[in-house]
């Protein structure tokens, strides 16, 4: 019965049947052909002249092992959903010329299918499987629209992914083996808007790049999140990014300092490396104080900031300058300023706390009380080293 009303429809959904193979029921129907056409009006099967091509198949929540080699005969899939099975093999599916949604995430690959860089895909859904490489020419990246290789076993990643992936809008990297080195260069990623790197073992996040167009400055115009929970980042430098969309930053389960959080805010000059030595920073991250900020352009978008489960024991004054600002979460961390009983309020206590701490020198810009607020936030040993790192902007 499904498969008859797919006739009409277009779209087949086998999802939830306890299938092991595709049934041959599909393949009779759509590729060895119906035989001899009934043209009578009695018919349990619709009428002759509603059918359509199959454009999307689903065959999810199963326990396909492998998809069976038939399908290319479905020369219209514009889909396939085959999410949640067992599938250890895909068939070449080079003569598929239609196809843009291709959906194997929850499965058993160890390897990319050889075929994927001949067809025309926009989303690529590979997370939750067992790669460990994606080899060079591997991905359609002139196509992609949407890449998601989250919770893999993933150490390497091909040189030219981020350079060459020109249309990418959303990119999920989360949970594999990433390092600085192989997360590569985010120069032509113009149109990216969500780039997901939770769960891996990055140590920087905006490197100095051979294959960058510009090594001063990074554009990245079009982001709105971004995704770096649960890594080993002291400091998001050495580069400068523009970021003037950004609305998410998620940082928790890291190793910012507060000097490093006001560093990819502040501009050059208001942080020296000697005041970011002192507070703890190695020399990479230290450089990044002083060269500040990583992140330009986004004081005025961003919305959401997480910095749960950092090394912050005071909140910088340029926090006070970001008007959008709703959603701050800091639990976690070793704060000194504000007190827990503010924290313990949530976002909307924590927020009204600083910008009426800082709100003179939000309003006086680089003048006075940067030297003050600094010695009566951080206290005792501290103050030396917080207070150039949160000059006002």
């Amino acid at each position: 019965q499904l498969i008859n009303h797919s006739r009409s429809s277009g779209r087949l959904n086998l999802s939830n049947q306890s299938l092991s193979t595709i049934p041959d029921a599909v393949f009779a129907k759509y590729v060895e052909g119906p035989g001899e056409v009934d043209l009578s009006m009695d018919r349990d099967e619709g009428n002759w002249w509603e059918v359509v091509d199959l454009t999307r198949l689903t065959i999810a929540d199963n326990a396909i092992e492998e998809i069976d080699e038939r399908v290319v005969g479905l020369s219209a899939l514009a889909a396939i959903d085959a999410h949640n099975n067992k599938i250890a093999k895909v068939p070449d599916l080079s003569p598929l010329l239609l196809l843009t949604i291709l959906n194997l995430s929850f499965n058993e690959l160890e390897q990319v299918p050889e075929s994927l860089h001949l067809l025309p895909l926009a989303e690529l859904h590979l997370s939750h499987n067992k790669l460990t490489h994606i080899p060079e020419g591997a991905l359609p990246l002139a196509t992609l629209v949407q890449l998601k290789l989250s919770h893999n076993l993933i150490d390497s990643l091909p040189a030219n992914l981020l350079t060459a992936a020109r249309q990418l809008t959303n990119l999920d990297l989360s949970s594999n083996c990433l390092t600085l080195t192989h997360l590569g260069d985010l120069g032509a990623c113009r149109n990216l808007q969500i780039l997901t790197a939770s769960e891996n073992a990055l140590d920087a996040l905006f490197p100095l790049s051979s294959l960058s167009t510009s090594a001063a400055e990074l554009s990245l115009p079009a982001l709105v999140k971004l995704d770096v929970r649960v890594n080993r980042l002291a400091h998001l430098g050495p580069r400068r990014v523009a970021a003037p969309a950004l609305k998410e930053l998620l940082l928790s389960s890291n190793r910012v300092s507060a000097a490093a959080l006001a560093a990819a805010f502040t501009p050059p000059g208001a942080a020296s490396a000697s005041s970011a030595s002192s507070s703890g920073l190695d020399g990479a991250a230290a450089a990044a104080v002083a060269t500040g900020p990583t992140l330009v352009g986004c004081l005025a978008s961003l919305e959401t900031l997480d910095l749960r489960d950092n090394a912050v024991d005071a909140l910088p004054p340029v926090l006070a300058r970001m008007p959008a600002l709703a959603r701050i979460f800091v639990e976690g961390n070793p704060l000194r300023v504000p007190r827990r009983a503010v924290i313990e309020k949530g976002s909307a206590a924590i927020l009204k706390y600083v910008r009426e701490r800082y709100a003179a020198e939000v309003d006086g810009g680089d003048g006075g009380g940067d030297g003050g607020g600094g010695g009566g936030r951080a206290g005792g040993d501290g103050e030396t080293a917080a207070a150039p790192a949160w000059a006002a902007e």
